[in-house]
């Protein structure tokens, strides 16, 4: 989130905050229990409710308010003075470790959301059938291929292994297919070695 904190369970910032969400995800999935908290303050709040994620998760009881350091700690678990000292270090203009630099420090009252790292999106796919049967470039099926389709709105599937895909009329529906921990390297694989099964 722009402008936000991460720190891990013990208080601390771990990373530059401003690359990227695929990037983050891999330092939040590094710490502890694969847990960070986004901290911010109000003026950083109006603006993640102009995004209709934001506003899902709110509703849903993630964003956590506290009106201190002290209530803030307690929130996240860890000790108020090292969530103290982290906070001191993002003041304005001053380069705060890791080499970010702050337009300006962070007021309370303070607000908080619990993350983990995730899959968001893919950020390349391949062409599949409509049962998710990978095409082959000519656009005939391989047979025993099959893709996981999932993006921002899909679910976890109660079925191990699987991505429920809500279905135009009705959420609880899905279509479940089998995942591959890597499709678009199995996609590689595929092109480099030919259309083999």
């Amino acid at each position: 989130m722009a402008g936000a904190v991460q720190v891990n369970g013990a208080g601390r910032r771990f990373h530059d905050e401003t690359q990227g969400y695929s990037e983050a995800a891999l330092h939040v999935l590094a710490q502890p229990q694969g847990i960070a908290w986004n901290l911010f303050d109000a003026p950083l709040l109006a603006l993640a409710r102009s995004f209709p994620d934001f506003c899902g998760a709110e509703a849903a009881g993630a964003l956590r308010r506290c009106p201190s350091v002290a209530a803030l700690a307690d929130c996240i678990g860890c000790k108020p003075s090292v969530l103290q000292h982290t906070l001191d270090t993002v003041r304005a203009a001053s380069a705060a470790p890791g080499g970010r630099v702050f337009a300006r420090g962070r007021a309370a009252p303070y607000f908080a959301v619990k993350v983990t790292g995730a899959l968001f999106h893919t950020q390349c796919g391949l062409d599949t059938a409509p049962d998710m049967r990978v095409l082959r470039q000519d656009g005939t099926p391989l047979a025993n291929l099959h893709a996981a389709w999932t993006r921002s709105s899909s679910r976890r599937c109660a079925r191990p292994g699987r991505w429920m895909r809500p279905a135009a009329a009705s959420r609880t529906a899905c279509r479940c297919a089998p995942t591959w921990s890597k499709p678009s390297l199995q996609a590689r694989r595929l092109t480099r070695h030919g259309s083999r099964r």
